[in-house]
């Protein structure tokens, strides 16, 4: 997919219907469910949103410093974590459906009694719809940042003289880390994976993947195999897991020339997670992480991979 998407509704952002400013807090259980909660802000004077939308149509449309500059693709969600990319998910991918979902219930009963300068905000929304092609769009704009912040060290003039101002203020910032058009979620920074809780989300995936490579039996020492799994990286690196994989490596002789590949110990025909490194070697080539270099057909390292085109 194209950055052409985002270019197109930024295009028409001039056109907004409905804008709304909206503050978001989520709360987070032990148990790590999730809620949130949503303040829409009144402006005066109320067009300042058409006009700060502008704003951040030009910065993000700009030849010089704006898309085409800052990414150079835009891919399918995998865990990886490359600048360089627009990342998306479907509002219905099971990484992040749940949250969307509470997220979608929360905008629909704002807390508008609730004091925006006492929330613990975690991000700022800007929702609204626009036109393409006759079809209506819902469109919103995530910045991942708190946007009331206390001012320091700022002065503000009065008859002549000029007196510290400490107060709490709200700050619009035109940086933004996530675009939502109707039922895609494009994440321009992975700063967004905090507004869908998403670490709690594969790491549930990979700890259900785990389950599956154990009861596969091509692994000597799942025990050791299962903590480098569960810990550091790897969990996201899960997001692209490929069951494939995991299906060949269950012939013999596949596992044996991937073994001798990527250099993970055999035993018995098996691969030996007892070594860490070679566990996360295994992880790696589960989640199609390993390559090989197509002159030297030598095993390569790779933040992510997709089918050639």
């Amino acid at each position: 997919m194209s950055l052409a998407r985002i270019k197109q509704v930024l295009t028409h952002l001039e056109e907004a219907k409905d804008v709304v400013f909206q503050i978001v807090q989520m709360n987070t259980s032990r148990n790590g469910d999730t809620a949130y909660i949503v303040r829409p802000i009144t402006f005066e004077p109320i067009d300042k949103m058409k006009s700060f939308l502008l704003e951040i149509r030009d910065k993000y449309l700009d030849s010089k410093k704006g898309l085409d500059k800052m990414f150079s693709a835009c891919i399918a969600y995998d865990g990886s974590a490359d600048g360089k990319n627009v990342y998306y998910l479907e509002t219905d991918n099971a990484l992040i459906q749940k949250e969307y979902d509470l997220l979608l219930e929360a905008l629909a009963a704002p807390a508008v009694e609730q004091d925006p300068l006492l929330m613990k905000a975690i991000a700022s929304m800007i929702t609204f719809s626009i036109e393409d092609d006759g079809e209506i769009l819902p469109v919103k704009l995530i910045s991942m940042q708190n946007p009331i912040t206390t001012l320091k060290h700022k002065f503000f003039c009065n008859k002549g003289r000029f007196e510290e101002f400490s107060e709490k203020v709200l700050n619009l910032r035109t940086s933004i880390d996530v675009i939502i058009v109707v039922d895609k979620v494009y994440f321009l920074t992975m700063a967004g994976e905090k507004l869908f809780n998403m670490e709690r989300a594969y790491k549930k995936l990979c700890a259900d993947y785990v389950v599956s490579i154990k009861d596969s039996g091509i692994i000597v020492n799942v025990d050791g195999f299962t903590d480098v799994a569960l810990h550091g990286h790897n969990p996201r690196r899960f997001v692209a897991y490929n069951k494939k994989n995991l299906e060949q490596l269950q012939n013999s002789n596949t596992r044996e020339r991937i073994a001798k590949l990527f250099s993970v110990k055999l035993t018995d025909g098996k691969l030996d997670a007892t070594d860490p490194k070679d566990a996360e070697r295994i992880v790696k080539i589960l989640c199609n992480k390993g390559m090989t270099d197509p002159f030297r057909e030598e095993a390569m390292e790779v933040s992510g991979a997709r089918k050639w085109s």
